[in-house]
């Protein structure tokens, strides 16, 4: 199997972007500049598949158009949904193709609309299927899972999770939270970012499972779990509890979170930090224990995390990725590149033979064999100026130093310049 890609000409902020799309892919740059749009365009492509199994499962005498129209509908609609109309332009293209060759095109044709353009095999799918579609007994399970293993063959086993900033709002309005999604009619609820949507009914689905927290989860599948996953996931908890500094759980349609220090409050009450990592805990535990193929899209997971909370939800997102799921996120945060760069580091020792993880000075920093990066099944761009530019330098294989600390440099010179003025002036 290949490597996934997205190319993007001329929409929104990105003028031109070539990126392959590794297992393990970083996306940085200031901000505004266009990592969101990226990581939004790979989830929609990537969750193509579930747009068309949709589609399929509709009973067709009730919709005017076969199967490839309702699926172009439907990617037009959750485009204008994640993006708006202002961001087709003339000349945008936007052209995604899948690990087996695969692809998805999209032109610009005018008044802010585009084309869409499928390879051969896609198509071949839509086509055929527009018989089967409409045949009796569509519905039988039997035909819901031979559907499910075509479309993998065509668009891949993965399924997208995006993990949205401002995911901390499910946390923040607490118990209102489930009555104010319910409240909202599918009008209303379709008129909010794809992405968060997603989130929401991804955190809504999960919830209820969590009675017990992510350790009555891990009980509960720990026995179907192959021995390495399972340790993952025992170590996925030990970091999870050091980062969100306590127990959460839910209950009785209430978030709740067990201190270390014994108290229980509400998640209305926690840290703005607490709110903001626990979901991402929540979806990554939920996703190991479960053995789903997942690619993991999470935005900005250093927000509102001091240092050494944004060291541990870097080591988390490498053990996710390391029980056999791909992870891509956005980050401004230096100390999470640079996090990044030491389990790079660390896995190019290890395979080298020249870190001994058992040593003290070692294993007293968390690095293990589970949370090891290899850099061959990862990337990194740095996004700026409407261009996506690979960071990865090619001699120490590690993202450029540079793009992590310019704006320390900046600082730092700032600094440097005014004690230089300092000591001028006091001689004077």
């Amino acid at each position: 199997m290949g490597v996934s890609n997205l190319k993007i000409k001329k929409f929104g902020p990105i003028k031109e972007a070539d990126i392959d799309v590794k297992d393990f892919l970083v996306l940085t740059g200031p901000q505004a500049a266009g990592k969101s749009i990226v990581a939004k365009l790979v989830y929609y492509f990537t969750s193509l598949k579930e747009i068309v199994y949709a589609k399929q499962l509709l009973n067709y005498p009730q919709h005017p158009y076969k199967l490839k129209q309702q699926v172009i509908d439907n990617m037009k609609t959750k485009m204008f949904l994640m993006f708006g109309d202002d961001y087709f332009i003339a000349d945008t293209e936007i052209a995604f193709t899948y690990e087996n060759c695969e692809s998805v095109r999209l032109v610009y044709c005018n008044n802010g609309h585009f084309s869409v353009e499928f390879s051969t095999r896609i198509n071949n799918y839509l086509h055929i299927h527009d018989k089967e579609f409409t045949a009796p007994g569509t519905h039988d399970i039997n035909v819901k899972d031979k559907w499910k293993n075509e479309l993998n063959e065509v668009f891949g086993a993965f399924i997208a999770v995006y993990i949205p900033a401002g995911r901390s709002m499910t946390s923040s309005l607490g118990k209102y939270f489930y009555y104010w999604y319910a409240m909202m009619d599918d009008e209303q609820k379709n008129m909010l970012d794809y992405s968060i949507k997603g989130y929401i009914e991804e955190i809504m689905r999960i919830d209820p499972l969590l009675d017990k927290g992510i350790v009555g989860l891990h009980n509960k599948y720990r026995d179907k779990l192959p021995a390495l996953l399972e340790r993952l996931a025992t170590i996925m908890l030990n970091n999870a509890h050091d980062l969100i500094k306590g127990k959460y759980y839910f209950r009785s349609g209430v978030e709740k979170l067990q201190l270390d220090s014994g108290e229980e409050i509400d998640m209305q009450q926690a840290s703005s930090g607490q709110q903001e990592v626990v979901g991402i805990v929540n979806i990554l535990m939920y996703y190991v224990v479960t053995q789903r193929n997942v690619l993991f899209i999470i935005e900005e997971p250093e927000a509102h995390l001091f240092p050494d909370g944004q060291r541990l939800i870097t080591r988390l997102m490498a053990i996710a990725h390391n029980a056999g799921n791909k992870v891509i996120f956005t980050t401004h945060s230096p100390y999470i590149l640079g996090e990044v760069n030491n389990l790079f580091y660390a896995h190019y020792l290890y395979k080298k033979g020249l870190l001994d993880l058992n040593n003290i000075l070692i294993s007293d920093y968390g690095v293990s064999e589970h949370n090891l990066l290899a850099i061959d099944k990862s990337t990194a761009y740095f996004v700026k100026d409407g261009i996506a530019e690979m960071c990865i330098n090619e001699e120490s294989l590690m993202i450029d130093q540079d793009k992590i600390d310019g704006a320390s440099i900046m600082i730092n010179g700032l600094f440097d310049v005014m004690v230089e003025l300092e000591r001028k002036n006091g001689e004077d």
